[in-house]
């Protein structure tokens, strides 16, 4: 098993639906996308509608 496949079963068990920064967001579906050292600053969340689409953040 991976880190990011247990960081998505993590995520996942606990009702999250992906992470977010303030540089990015990503789903659990493609976690990680973005570069690496943007990883320390991602945080678990949520995805909400914001009159813009969906994004993931806290609720």
């Amino acid at each position: 098993m991976t880190v990011r496949q247990i960081l998505k079963k993590w995520l996942e068990e606990n009702g999250y639906d992906g992470l977010y920064s303030d540089e990015c967001t990503c789903t659990n579906d493609d976690l990680i996308s973005c570069e690496l050292s943007f990883f320390d600053d991602c945080k678990p969340g949520y995805k909400i509608a914001d009159g813009h689409g969906l994004h993931i953040g806290d609720l």
